[in-house]
């Protein structure tokens, strides 16, 4: 079974904090504007308009900042994960010697 390691994925979620933020943000944005919208305006058609356009704004910027999240962090923590990266002999040989310390 694969066991997943905690200070891992805090490390893979402090690398998206930006993106999350983001999220966050325009969710609550939409939220407020939909909530000021039924309150404050009295013609029917407008409010619809008002409420369709700000949720069409908020999943675009949802999809643009996933794709900035696989394309960031989660790519490169996949692609050294599937055995893309490289490792170079300066980090293998620091590794050896750590090791060798340990022990």
């Amino acid at each position: 079974m694969l066991s997943i390691n905690i200070a891992d994925v805090i490390a893979v979620l402090q690398t998206m904090i930006p993106q999350l933020v983001i999220i966050i943000a325009a969710l609550v944005a939409a939220i407020v504007i939909a909530i000021v919208v039924t309150v404050k305006v009295k013609q029917k058609p407008k409010k619809k308009v008002i409420r369709k356009t700000t949720w069409i704004a908020f999943f675009a910027i949802l999809v643009i900042t996933l794709n900035t999240i696989v394309l960031g962090p989660v790519y490169s923590m996949v692609n050294m994960a599937m055995g893309g990266g490289k490792i170079s002999d300066e980090s293998s040989q620091h590794a050896k010697e750590v090791a060798t310390q340990i022990a």
